[in-house]
C-alpha cells in the first residue's frame, strides 16, 4: 500500500492482480513525507537495485502528517485505513487499486498457492476451487483472527477495495489493459505517463502457472466452476465487461 500525500492518492494493493510491481514502479516517484509499505525481501531488493524509495513512513514512530496511531502493511483494507488516517485523506485522495479478469485470477491464485505444496492438474484445480467456495466464512474467520496469511481467493480483494459492500476505489487499472489505464491514472495524480512503461520492466514476481493453463482450459466443462465466478465476481464482470476467454 503506497499513500502519497505528494500526489494525493492511496494504492490499495489487491492480490494476484500485479500489485506488488505497481507498488514498486509508484515508490520511484514518492516524496519524503509518502507512507510506503514493506513488501518481500525479493522484491524489496529489486526496488533497491532501481533505486527507488523503499519503506518508510509505514509505522507511527516514522509517521508524518495526519496519521492516527496504527502500523500501515500491503494488503491493507480500505475499511482498515479509514480508521487510521482524517477525512480529508481518506475522502479527499484518490484511491486507486487493479482488478483482473475473475476466471484469469482464479487460475492464477490456484497455482500461486497450490503449486508450492503440491501437484497441479485441472482435476485438482476444480476440486480446489469448490473447496475454498464452500469454505469462505471459515477461511474469512480463520484470516481475520490471523490464523491465515489471506482471507482466500472469494473475499480477499473485495476485503482490500469495499467497505460495507460498496467499491470505495475511485480509478481502477484493469489488469489486461495496464498501459492505458495507468497512464490514465498518471494523469490524474500528476505522475509521469511513463509510469506503466517503468511497471512493464518491473519482474516482481516469478510465474508458478504452466503457459497452457489458460482460464479457458482450466474452466472448459466445468460449469459449477463458472458459475461460481460469475456469482461471487458479479460486480467485475458487469462493470469491466469480463468472460471466459
Amino acid at each position: 500500500m503506497i499513500l502519497s500525500h505528494s500526489h494525493k492518492f492511496i494504492a490499495f494493493k489487491t492480490r494476484k492482480t500485479g500489485g506488488t510491481s505497481f507498488e514498486i514502479a509508484l515508490s520511484g516517484y514518492m516524496a519524503a513525507n509518502d507512507v510506503i509499505t514493506p513488501i518481500a525481501p525479493d522484491d524489496e531488493a529489486i526496488r533497491a537495485s532501481l533505486g527507488f524509495t523503499g519503506p518508510q513512513n509505514h509505522t507511527l514512530a516514522g509517521g508524518v502528517g495526519p496519521l492516527a496511531v496504527g502500523k500501515f502493511y500491503n494488503h491493507m483494507g480500505a475499511e482498515e485505513l479509514r480508521s487510521m488516517v482524517s477525512a480529508p485523506i481518506f475522502d479527499g485522495y484518490a484511491k486507486v487499486a487493479i482488478v483482473r479478469n475473475p476466471f484469469d485470477y482464479a487460475v492464477s491464485w490456484y497455482f500461486w498457492e497450490r503449486s508450492r505444496i503440491a501437484e497441479t492438474s485441472r482435476e485438482d484445480f476444480r476440486r480446489w476451487l469448490v473447496s475454498q467456495f464452500q469454505r469462505r466464512p471459515e477461511i474469512e474467520a480463520d484470516y481475520r483472527q490471523r490464523r491465515r496469511p489471506n482471507p482466500g481467493i472469494f473475499s480477499s480483494n473485495r476485503m482490500i477495495t469495499h467497505i460495507g459492500g460498496a467499491c470505495v476505489i475511485d480509478i481502477m487499472l484493469r489488469y489486461e489493459h495496464f498501459q492505458e489505464d495507468a497512464t490514465r491514472f498518471a494523469a490524474a495524480v500528476g505522475l509521469p505517463t511513463s509510469l506503466a512503461d517503468v511497471y512493464r520492466g518491473i519482474r516482481a514476481k516469478g510465474s508458478y502457472r504452466p503457459a497452457a493453463a489458460t482460464a479457458l482450459s482450466m474452466f472448459e466443462g466445468f460449469v459449477e466452476g463458472e458459475n461460481m465466478i460469475r456469482t461471487s465476481f458479479a460486480e467485475d464482470i458487469e462493470k469491466h465487461g469480463y468472460e471466459l476467454k
